[in-house]
């Protein structure tokens, strides 16, 4: 081989093939090993120069990973599972302990004293003691506070959909986390992933701010603002059939990074999702029914040039 194809090959990224090589070694090596064994692998790592920084991908994403393998949100299948010990090694740690730590349930204590929960793929539509509705996407959890002069809902994490009857003597408010919506009648869309929060407004007008009160924006229907590292995002117009398509069971995005869409897909299925490398910040776009989340994951990884890997029942590795 060329010296010059030494160097273009050296600069290049391990493929898909040479990642799941990547997985096999490390599968393989959970265990005792022999002088044969050892060889092979040394003989592997420099058949060519990416199979070593492709080994230590595999190796930064099982430790990553880490555990619990299931969201202990899981409560369903938490008490059903059973688990057939095998050679895996994630993280160092056996898969058991991580689904004895997924039968502990911290996501129950997460949710403890919410007025309103949905699972993972679950929706629901409530009403409020004001005769107000709300849509509940999967995956959020919510309290419900009317006792006072204001009608408020703060929203744990997750997504919503309010339709609020008017009533200008009683604003109707939602906590976002970084982000606080003030209506008096209006139907508006509220999301909070982490430290971040998008709000849409569909019908009517509303009063988004940080928590503090220290910025205000007003949007009318069709507009959208994030608020996200104590700011307000600028005000964007949207198309409201796709920021809203999770009420009729599907996603829609365009050019949105990949780690943004898996997060939103996360919210569908129990199974942990974990992206590697630079993947999280490609930029995709498409529109996928979000009642078969394998399908998307793999189209979504298609459009990339990546692979998925169905370690277990409760795990998907994006890479």
């Amino acid at each position: 081989m060329h010296q010059t194809d030494m160097d273009a090959r050296s600069d290049a990224r391990p493929t898909p093939e040479q990642r799941a090589a990547a997985d096999a070694w490390l599968m393989r090596r959970d265990g005792d090993q022999s002088a044969r064994d050892e060889a092979e692998f040394d003989a592997w790592l420099a058949a060519d120069p990416r199979h070593p920084l492709a080994f230590a991908e595999t190796e930064r994403l099982w430790s990553a990973i880490g555990l619990p393998l299931a969201r202990a949100q899981d409560r369903r299948a938490a008490a059903h599972v059973r688990w057939r010990p095998g050679r895996m090694a994630i993280g160092g740690m056996a898969l058991t302990a991580g689904l004895a730590l997924a039968a502990i349930a911290p996501g129950l204590i997460a949710d403890f004293g919410a007025d309103i929960v949905t699972g993972r793929g679950e929706t629901a539509e409530r009403r409020l003691p004001d005769g107000s509705t709300v849509r509940v996407a999967a995956d959020t959890a919510l309290d419900v506070d009317f006792a006072g002069a204001t009608r408020r809902v703060t929203i744990r994490r997750g997504e919503a959909f309010f339709d609020v009857i008017s009533n200008p003597a009683r604003p109707f408010v939602v906590d976002g986390g970084p982000a606080r919506v003030r209506v008096t009648g209006t139907a508006f869309n509220v999301e909070r992933a982490d430290e971040r929060a998008s709000v849409v407004v569909a019908r009517g007008s509303v009063e988004v701010s940080l928590p503090d009160g220290s910025a205000t924006e007003a949007l009318a229907p069709g507009e959208r603002v994030e608020a996200e590292d104590g700011r307000l995002g600028p005000t964007e117009t949207v198309d409201l059939d796709m920021e809203l398509g999770w009420m009729s069971g599907r996603i829609a995005f365009s050019q949105q990074p990949l780690g943004e869409v898996v997060a939103a897909l996360q919210r569908q299925t129990d199974a942990r999702i974990a992206l590697r490398g630079d993947l999280s910040g490609r930029l995709v776009s498409g529109s996928f029914p979000l009642s078969d989340v394998d399908a998307n994951l793999d189209a979504l990884a298609a459009a990339v040039g990546a692979r998925v890997l169905r370690v277990t029942p409760w795990l998907r590795v994006v890479y």
